[in-house]
């Protein structure tokens, strides 16, 4: 199982004076681009138009003075400026949700988890463990990415996973990893196969 290190402090990020002002609206639509990968795909997430999107990412992008997308083509791809603010946007968006929880608990959101599984896990003991966690958090959330463990991972890097269960090695630094289960292997074959002579 591995997951992304939460962050440390970032120490990059000037005090935002008159003309820098940037709000949680514009952070929020920003997370839902860079995790999703395009205007289109975060509207549909934030239930706005796709030009209101579209703006609001434009008045971050004044109010930092930096652009934080790349276009090519239909694709937007993050630029270094947009992978130093992720982490910490993402956080800050979590931490203003959970206000309103505190405040009015009726009033805060499932939580959402975004899980990846390596294709042998998904199909087999996710679905379990998915009906587990339902039974014990009726209002637990969660999408479920199947892939192969390199593209998982990289996945965890870019912040559009949480967490994922895989059998490959993890061997990025910044990725902190954990023994889930300990697979046993059978082996078939035919009753006479020369393997059981030996």
């Amino acid at each position: 199982m591995a997951a992304r290190t939460p962050p440390s402090k970032p120490t990059w990020l000037a005090p935002a004076g008159p003309a820098q002002r940037f709000s949680l609206r514009q952070l929020e639509t920003f997370a839902e681009i860079a995790t999703l990968g395009s205007i289109s795909a975060a509207a549909e997430r934030l239930a706005r138009t796709q030009s209101a999107i579209s703006m609001s990412l434009a008045e971050l992008e004044s109010a930092l003075g930096v652009s934080l997308f790349e276009r090519r083509g239909r694709r937007l791809v993050r630029t270094d400026a947009a992978e130093r603010l992720l982490p910490r946007a993402i956080e800050m968006v979590d931490r203003a949700r959970e206000i309103h929880q505190l405040i009015d608990p009726a009033q805060g959101r499932p939580a959402l988890i975004a899980l990846g599984a390596s294709r042998t896990i998904g199909p087999y003991v996710m679905p379990g463990l998915i009906r587990s966690c339902h039974e014990q958090l009726p209002d637990f959330r969660a999408t479920i990415t199947v892939a192969n463990s390199e593209d998982l991972l990289r996945q965890i890097s870019h912040f559009a996973l949480d967490v994922a269960f895989i059998e490959g090695d993890v061997l990025d630094p910044a990725l902190h990893r954990q023994a889930w289960l300990h697979d046993q292997l059978c082996l078939f074959a035919r009753q006479d196969h020369p393997i059981f002579d030996k």
